[in-house]
C-alpha cells in the first residue's frame, strides 16, 4: 500500500508484479485493485476547510508522458471548499490555463444519453396513454411515442458494443464472456424477474380480468425471455418486456462475435444487417412476429456501427456524418408518413443515430443540444428510465384500481390530461423505489466482474461530483460504468 500512494506518476499493475515477483500480470492487476478498493472508503472522513490542489494534469493526447512531460496535457488548478455550517461539499471552480479542450476517447459515462433516455422513456409512457389524450387533441402526438423503442436500441448497441471492443483487447479484465454476462444479468434480471413474481402473485391473489390474463399467459416464455417469438397472449403490464426479449438474445449472440471477429469484420456485418433489414421485414412479413428479433436488428445495428466507427478527435468529420445522418432519417420518416413500412425502423434508426452522435459531440461542451440534455429532471427521468419502462404499466393499473381514473373522468378533458399527469408521478414513484431499493443495491455487486477501460481525456471543462472525492483520496478504483439497458 506504501508503494502504490508513494508513485507520483501512477501505479499499474507493472509495478507491483515487478516489486513483488509476481509471475502473472492477472495477479499482480488483481492485488493493486484489491489494495485501492482497500484504500478508498465510502464511509471514509471528508476533508474540510479549504483544500487546493495545484497543477492537476489530466489525461493527455501523448501516450506515455506522465505529468510535466506531456506538453499537451491541459495543467488544472483546482479550488474546493467545503462550507463549515453544513460540511455539504461545493465546487467553487476550475480554472482551464489550456487552450483547446478535446476528448481522445469515447467516455465510459455520458450524461448526454441520460436525457436522451428520459425522452425515449416519455415518449412511450405517451404512447400508452393516448386514449387519455383523445379529448386535448394530443392522441396524434402521443401515438408516435413508440419510436423510443428505437432510441433505446439504438443506445443499447453504441453503449453494448463499446464495452465489448473495450474488453475485448485488454488483458486487464480476463474473463471476457462471464464478466459481460454477469454484469448484464445483475442490470436487467432482478427487476425483471420482480416484476414477474409481483404479476404472478397478483393473478393469484387479486381477482379480475386482469388476473385472468395473467393466469392464462405462458409463463416459460417470459421466464426464458422468449415472448418476442411466439404468438402469445401478453396482458397489458407486461407488454414492454418483448423489447428486453430482443435485448437479451442480442447479447447472447453478439457478444462472441465482437470476441471472434476483426474490427473490419463486425463493420461489414453491421452493414450488412443494416442493408438486409428492410429486406427481411418485407420478405417475411406475416410469418413471422412483427416483434421477432430477426426484424428489429437496424436500430442494434446502427448504434453498434457507430461505436466502432466514431473517433472523437474527427469533429468536423462527425458532425457532417451526423447531420446526414439525421436528414436523411427525418426525410425517410416523412416519406413512410409513420405507416408500417419496411423502411420506417431503417429511417428511425439513422435519424436516432445522428441524435446519438450529436449528444457524443457535444460531451464537455455548452451547446444548446447539451444543455437541454442535461437537464436535472430530464437526466433523472434517465437514470430510472429502466424503472420507468417496465413498471409504468403496473402503475396505469393502480391508479385505475384506485378509481382515480373514473373520478377524474367526470372533469372532461382537464380530467383526461390529470390522470395522465398522476399515472406519469406514480410510475417515477414507483421507479424511484426500484432504483434505490432494488437496482442500485444489486449494482454495486458489477465491481466483481471487472469493469470498462478508464477513459483519457485531454482536458476536462467539468468533472462529475465523484471527482472530489477521487482527488482527496490516493487513485479511484475503476472508472465505473454507468448502467445501460438500453443501458449498460
Amino acid at each position: 500500500m506504501w508503494w502504490v500512494t508513494t508513485q507520483k506518476n501512477g501505479a499499474s499493475a507493472l509495478g507491483p508484479q515487478r516489486v513483488l515477483g509476481l509471475k502473472s500480470y492477472e495477479t499482480a492487476w488483481t492485488w493493486l485493485h484489491k489494495l485501492r478498493r482497500a484504500m478508498v472508503r465510502p464511509e471514509r472522513d471528508l476533508l474540510t476547510g479549504r483544500v487546493e490542489v495545484d497543477e492537476c494534469y489530466v489525461g493527455g493526447l501523448e501516450e506515455g508522458l506522465p505529468g510535466r512531460l506531456n506538453l499537451k496535457k491541459a495543467p488544472l488548478r483546482v479550488i474546493i471548499m467545503a462550507s463549515l455550517a453544513s460540511l455539504a461539499w461545493r465546487r467553487i471552480g476550475w480554472r482551464r490555463e489550456s487552450a483547446s479542450v478535446r476528448l481522445t476517447k469515447s467516455p465510459a459515462f455520458i450524461a448526454e444519453f441520460d436525457g436522451l433516455r428520459g425522452l425515449a422513456v416519455s415518449g412511450v409512457i405517451l404512447f400508452h396513454s393516448q386514449m387519455q389524450l383523445v379529448s386535448v387533441h394530443l392522441d396524434q402526438v402521443a401515438r408516435y411515442g413508440w419510436i423510443g423503442v428505437d432510441l433505446f436500441f439504438v443506445l443499447s448497441g453504441f453503449l453494448i458494443t463499446g464495452i465489448l471492443v473495450r474488453s475485448k483487447p485488454n488483458p486487464n479484465f480476463p474473463n471476457f464472456f462471464k464478466n459481460f454476462y454477469a454484469r448484464r444479468a445483475l442490470r436487467i434480471w432482478p427487476l425483471y424477474f420482480a416484476l414477474l413474481f409481483l404479476s404472478w402473485v397478483i393473478a393469484h391473489v387479486v381477482p379480475g380480468t386482469l388476473a385472468q390474463q395473467l393466469l392464462h399467459t405462458r409463463w416459460l416464455a417470459f421466464v426464458l425471455l422468449l415472448q418476442n417469438l411466439f404468438i402469445i397472449s401478453i396482458p397489458g403490464p407486461l407488454v414492454p418486456t418483448w423489447t428486453l426479449a430482443i435485448e437479451e438474445q442480442f447479447y447472447l449472440f453478439w457478444a462472441p462475435i465482437v470476441r471472434l471477429a476483426s474490427r473490419r469484420w463486425l463493420v461489414l456485418l453491421l452493414c450488412f444487417v443494416i442493408a438486409a433489414s428492410p429486406v427481411a421485414r418485407y420478405g417475411l412479413n406475416g410469418r413471422i412476429l412483427a416483434t421477432n428479433t430477426l426484424l428489429n436488428l437496424d436500430g442494434l445495428a446502427f448504434g453498434a456501427l457507430l461505436a466502432l466507427l466514431f473517433r472523437p478527435e474527427c469533429r468536423l468529420l462527425w458532425i457532417c456524418i451526423a447531420s446526414a445522418a439525421s436528414m436523411i432519417g427525418v426525410v425517410g420518416i416523412s416519406l413512410c408518413r409513420f405507416q408500417p413500412e419496411p423502411l420506417l425502423s431503417s429511417w428511425l434508426a439513422c435519424a436516432f443515430s445522428g441524435l446519438v452522435t450529436f449528444a457524443l459531440l457535444s460531451v464537455h461542451t455548452n451547446s444548446f443540444y447539451s444543455r437541454f440534455l442535461r437537464i436535472r429532471w430530464l437526466r433523472y427521468l434517465g437514470t430510472i428510465s429502466y424503472g420507468l419502462y417496465l413498471l409504468h404499466g403496473w402503475a396505469a393499473v393502480f391508479v385505475a384500481a384506485a378509481g382515480v381514473d373514473r373520478q377524474l373522468s367526470r372533469f372532461g378533458a382537464v380530467g383526461d390530461v390529470a390522470t395522465v399527469a398522476i399515472r406519469f408521478v406514480v410510475s417515477v414513484l414507483f421507479a424511484t423505489g426500484s432504483w434505490y431499493m432494488l437496482e442500485q443495491p444489486i449494482l454495486r455487486f458489477k465491481n466483481r466482474f471487472g469493469g470498462a477501460e478508464p477513459v483519457q481525456f485531454s482536458a476536462g471543462k467539468s468533472l462529475s461530483a465523484s471527482s472530489h472525492s477521487s482527488l482527496a483520496s490516493a487513485y479511484p478504483v475503476i472508472s465505473p460504468n454507468h448502467n445501460m439497458s438500453g443501458q449498460a
